[in-house]
């Protein structure tokens, strides 16, 4: 089966993933074309999965969420179970003789069974321990935490200590559902502080993992663990949510394939004006010492634009003055995606004159980079375009077919209208 994750929102896989842990899929049938099941929450819902030659064509499901179009929940704890299912055929329709088995059980031997089950198999000891016990202690944090930084050893090449393309799915799917395990329930019963503890447990164990990235593996489990972030956000309270933020910032420093997620998170939450003022503070200093730093990387152009960029904007949020914001963009007036913003805001104000003005010195700021002076010729032809300047229209056509090198056809076509026969 193809991977049906693909087709849900990462909170959705999630949800669907504790919804099949929680063994609330029941009834699962396989169907001339699929499967159907009901699946049991706050109500039940009937689920339909199909199938053809072997590909997913369609899911139905009768809840509301389901009914407006959109994958839901149901549908994915559904999948969880085919999937289940698929990978292990030869238990198809034993569960009702384990069932019938069970029910002679005494407490007792129940009791003893798990007890033996739970001493041999770490995972489920710690799967009982975060389901019944009332609060986590801190050595049963450190077990899951042990668990976690163990999660790819099964799907690592044993000499390489590699996890190569083929099973890079599986660790993900390994991943996805400890973290379903872990994280959700704490977020559940409110123990924070043990859930940015775990957090950090897989945010690192994802990050530090090796493995063939070809299809994007760490950023979709980032990308899936930021979406529990966001969830402890919008219910923790303040004291919990100032240290996530400061674990993100901290964080911001360390790894290189997470600093585009963590820099986004960070940006997108902690709107409140006291979160607004800490983060201005800190990219303020790391843009200093950008500024102050080692020129000649190849990145470090790329850094010091984003963090200047970054800091303008909270400045703006923050409701800072006209004349702040000028004086910022003074002292950062290499950075083109300033200049960019002050020309917009020229042009929005019909104060073309200024915005000639900064496009012509972006121009020259800008000379080596063919990409961003194309693009300033066509703002400057369409302001002259505007004034009835032929004679500037045609410089800025000329200099984008032959000095920028823009290959557009149809910059050649308009060309045809300034020129002479003759040129």
């Amino acid at each position: 089966m193809e991977n049906w994750m693909d087709y849900f929102k990462p909170y959705i896989v999630d949800r669907g993933c504790s919804l099949f842990l929680d063994d609330a899929v029941q009834g699962l049938q396989k169907t001339s074309d699929g499967y159907n099941a009901h699946v049991i929450g706050g109500q039940v819902y009937e689920v339909e999965i199909s199938f053809e030659h072997g590909q997913l064509v369609s899911m139905w499901c009768e809840c509301p969420y389901a009914q407006e179009m959109n994958h839901c929940k149901h549908m994915a704890a559904v999948l969880f179970a085919i999937s289940e299912l698929d990978s292990h055929p030869a238990l198809e329709g034993k569960d009702v003789s384990l069932a019938q088995l069970l029910d002679k059980l005494t407490v007792e031997q129940l009791r003893a069974v798990v007890l033996e089950l739970a001493q041999e198999d770490r995972e489920l000891a710690n799967r009982l321990q975060l389901r019944f016990s009332s609060q986590l202690t801190s050595q049963q944090v450190e077990n899951v935490k042990k668990e976690i930084r163990d999660l790819g050893l099964p799907f690592e090449d044993r000499r390489m200590g590699y996890i190569e393309y083929r099973q890079t799915r599986d660790y993900e799917r390994a991943v996805t559902k400890a973290m379903a395990q872990y994280l959700q329930p704490l977020l559940d019963r409110c123990e924070y502080a043990n859930f940015l503890a775990i957090s950090d447990a897989f945010y690192h164990q994802i990050c530090r993992q090796e493995l063939d990235d070809s299809n994007g593996t760490t950023g979709s489990l980032l990308y899936r663990l930021a979406g529990y972030w966001q969830h402890l956000v919008t219910v923790a309270p303040d004291k919990i949510v100032q240290e996530l933020l400061d674990w993100c910032l901290e964080q911001l420093s360390g790894y290189e394939v997470a600093e585009d997620l963590l820099m986004e998170f960070v940006e997108t939450e902690f709107q409140e004006k006291y979160f607004l003022e800490q983060k201005l503070t800190y990219f303020q200093a790391v843009l200093q010492a950008i500024e102050g730093g080692d020129k000649s990387s190849w990145s470090w152009k790329f850094r010091r634009d984003r963090f200047a960029l970054l800091c303008y904007r909270l400045l703006v949020q923050l409701g800072s003055s006209e004349a702040d914001l000028l004086t910022f963009q003074a002292n950062h007036w290499e950075v083109a995606g300033l200049r960019k913003l002050a020309i917009a805001q020229a042009v929005a104000n019909q104060h073309l004159d200024r915005a000639v003005h900064l496009l012509q010195e972006s121009k020259r700021l800008d000379a080596q980079y063919r990409g961003l002076v194309s693009d300033y010729s066509q703002q400057l032809r369409d302001i002259y375009r505007s004034q009835g300047q032929d004679d500037k229209v045609r410089e800025e056509l000329l200099e984008m077919i032959f000095s920028a090198g823009d290959t557009d056809l149809e910059l050649v076509e308009e060309l045809r209208d300034y020129v002479s026969r003759e040129e």
